[in-house]
């Protein structure tokens, strides 16, 4: 199995071993004789995967998208608004996941708006997440894909008259049209979720990420909360995961004389 499938699995097993009552049962990789390639992959990202990073007009071809096929342009405003993974996009059911502040559950402490979208259909690892509608271009998306999927109050941003499977084809085939690829644009819908979430770091710090050669003049606590906002934005739990999005962390630990961690 490929590292991060490795991952995954024992992601899911502590998951499990949590909900039992018995956090400690699942060892370290190392445990069961999985040697340190065989678990670990690089999860810092050194090359920037963003479309305005490629030069892309990104608002201007997501609107050519939109008007070849509503669907799918619907879905890459979502990504582009709230760094949604394809699936999620696609799942999107924008007449009933929006919901007030305080039927999110979320501390007030942590209030970032009225209203927050419950993103929870098609979540990786069925992890849902809260994600506040506090800007223009969020709110837009949302009522983008309320006129999209009209026709019921369960209704999401996909083709009706498809399933699931042939909705993600449909995707990879308009994408595929409009020189979303790789080998076309140089740009792939998983880099408008980098886009999204190199824009909310620039939101919360004021500053580009270290992928783009910022982030310095942040203290390690400014650095620590922006990473941990961005990885909850992308669905993860811990703000190490936001190496992937926007470059190594600048403020590393480091270890004492006694063994143990202290700032760098």
């Amino acid at each position: 199995m490929k590292p991060s499938t490795i991952q995954t699995y024992l992601s899911f097993l502590r998951g499990l071993a949590g909900c039992l009552g018995r956090p400690g049962f699942i060892r370290r990789p190392a445990y069961y004789g999985l040697e340190l390639a065989e678990y670990q992959r690089s999860g810092i990202n050194e090359r920037d995967k963003s479309w305005s990073a490629q030069g892309v007009d990104v608002d201007g071809l997501i609107d050519k998208v939109a008007a070849f096929d509503p669907y799918v342009g619907g879905m890459l405003r979502l990504i582009r608004a709230f760094g949604l993974r394809k699936r999620e996009a696609i799942m999107f059911r924008p007449n009933e996941c929006v919901v007030n502040f305080a039927d999110t559950g979320l501390p007030l402490a942590e209030k970032q708006g009225e209203e927050y979208v419950w993103i929870r259909q098609g979540a990786k690892g069925g992890r849902p997440r809260f994600v506040p509608m506090n800007t223009p271009r969020r709110r837009q998306a949302v009522a983008s894909a309320q006129r999209i999927a009209f026709w019921d109050s369960h209704a999401h941003t996909g083709d009706p008259d498809r399933d699931l499977k042939q909705n993600m084809v449909r995707f990879g085939y308009v994408l595929r049209k409009f020189g979303i690829t790789s080998r076309g644009l140089g740009i792939t819908a998983h880099g408008l979720r980098h886009e999204a979430l190199i824009e909310e770091y620039i939101a919360i710090t004021g500053q580009e990420p270290p992928l783009r050669g910022g982030g310095e003049g942040l203290t390690r606590e400014q650095e620590d909360a922006a990473r941990l906002a961005v990885s909850r934005l992308a669905g993860h739990n811990r703000g190490r995961a936001s190496a992937a999005y926007l470059g190594a962390v600048l403020h590393k630990k480091k270890r004492g004389a006694t063994g143990g961690a202290t700032a760098a």
